[in-house]
């Protein structure tokens, strides 16, 4: 079994999590393509255009946010500037154009940021200081 993990901006392409830890990019009923399995093992975040898939990187030692194209498989790793970045945090906005995440900023406050889905342009959404809020979550809304 597998679980709808993302659906692309133009409704052309799903992300399939696998049983095995990998994403299966499917056409949309209707749409033109096949099935490509991406390889390695992540987790499909969303679609920043029709043809990347963000996902977060469980290959090989350490955990990434990278960008994989769905024809090719080539990956780019996404540096988000921000402190220490929670990457089960990060969210893809439905256009693709936008990442949102929490991360501990060098205060140790944990703060919300968006930013372009290369990871260029971050900012901060959230100035909380020490001692008393603390950014707990983030989405994006249609």
């Amino acid at each position: 079994g597998s679980a709808a993990a993302a659906v692309s901006p133009g409704g052309t392409r799903l992300a399939l999590s696998t049983v095995a830890g990998g994403v299966l990019v499917l056409p949309a009923p209707g749409a033109p393509g096949s099935a490509q399995p991406l390889t390695g093992r992540m987790q499909a975040l969303g679609f920043a255009g029709e043809g990347t898939l963000v996902a977060v990187s469980t290959t090989g030692e350490t955990v990434q946010l990278v960008r994989v194209s769905v024809v090719g498989g080539d990956t780019t790793t996404v540096v988000l500037g921000a402190g220490t970045t929670d990457l089960q945090s990060v969210r893809v906005a439905l256009d693709g154009r936008r990442l949102v995440c929490l991360a501990v900023d060098a205060l140790g406050v944990q703060q919300a940021y968006v930013a372009n889905a290369d990871g260029s342009g971050e900012l901060a959404m959230t100035r909380f200081l020490t001692g008393g809020f603390e950014a707990q979550g983030v989405h994006f809304t249609d």
